[in-house]
């Protein structure tokens, strides 16, 4: 169990909190919201596309959009209690702040008993408080900067080319339609999925769809992840990790293209024991987990595809 005041320990608290008042786990929410993104941040790029696009590129990433999700506010806008001040707002008294982390490994050099010098990796993590901007008020005296307008998400369960042509992109593993469960076959290559009809809906074939995809980046010859190179069995620690990837990855691509996420195993009280046991054993895993499905997503979208 991590210490009492670890940045370890409040993801766990917070993880748990959301788990026990929603009876889901954070990427199991439906989580169909604008992206969250810094309110300066935003005002440092605004020029460069809508204020959905601008939330996408620059907004918070890896599992910090997860973090954020769990709180109950609408807006995407965030800001540090100081950002608030400086832009012309007042955090109202009494208003909790969410957090974010930041997560890295810094390699410095040593020197061991035998006089040789050798590379050490440290993790590194840290947390940032923020509030949404729907917990501020005008200052007193002062004009705030404006609040931007975000397009109302269409959550109409719908046929979606513009998903099919991104999970068709050439440089993801091919899909065929034909099977009676979804899975990605990494010796194989390819991502064997129901036909559509076979689905309770277009939102639960497309994140069925997204999270193998999600699978697929793992492959030696695009992100090269452990997990897939070299898998494991069903239970393993290395499988567990793989299979968190794939489940935070599912949320963020629902996220990113405004379907809601959803999960087959929702409602299993032994899946969610589970996972609760995995987080409590190792908090940091969500985080890695979150930094890897990142990545994922990227190259699902062509951010860091091989073209």
């Amino acid at each position: 169990m991590p210490k009492k005041n670890s940045v370890e320990r409040r993801i766990l608290d917070t993880l748990i909190k959301a788990v026990e008042s929603s009876g889901l786990l954070p990427w199991q929410r439906p989580w169909v919201v604008a992206h969250p993104i810094n309110l300066v941040t935003y005002n440092a790029h605004k020029s460069e596309g809508t204020p959905e696009e601008v939330c996408i590129k620059y907004g918070y990433k890896g599992i910090n959009p997860l973090l954020l999700s769990l709180s109950e506010f609408s807006s995407p806008f965030w800001f540090t209690y100081k950002q608030a001040t400086d832009l012309g707002w007042q955090i109202r008294k009494g208003e909790k702040s969410s957090f974010i982390v930041y997560w890295n490994i810094f390699e410095k050099t040593v020197t061991d008993d035998d006089g040789d010098d050798r590379i050490v990796k440290i993790p590194f993590l840290r947390y940032y408080n923020l509030f949404n901007v729907e917990q501020a008020d005008p200052a007193e005296g002062k004009e705030p900067a404006p609040i931007p307008t975000i397009t109302d998400i269409d959550k109409t369960d719908r046929k979606r080319d513009d998903i099919k042509e991104l999970l068709t992109a050439s440089w993801l593993a091919p899909t065929t339609f034909k099977g009676t469960q979804a899975a990605y076959i990494p010796s194989q290559d390819r991502i064997v999925m129901p036909p559509v009809d076979a689905f309770k809906s277009y939102a639960h074939f497309y994140s069925t769809w997204a999270h193998e995809a999600v699978h697929s980046t793992g492959h030696i010859d695009r992100l090269g992840r452990e997990g897939v190179v070299n898998p494991s069995l069903f239970g393993s620690e290395k499988y567990g990790f793989e299979e968190l990837i794939a489940c935070v990855g599912q949320a963020m691509f629902c996220a990113r293209v405004g379907v809601q996420n959803e999960d087959m195993n929702k409602n299993d009280a032994a899946y969610l024991k589970n996972w609760l046991q995995v987080l409590k054993d190792d908090p940091r895993m969500i985080v890695r987990a979150g930094s890897q499905a990142q990545r994922a997503i990227d190259f699902i979208f062509g951010d860091d595809s091989p073209r």
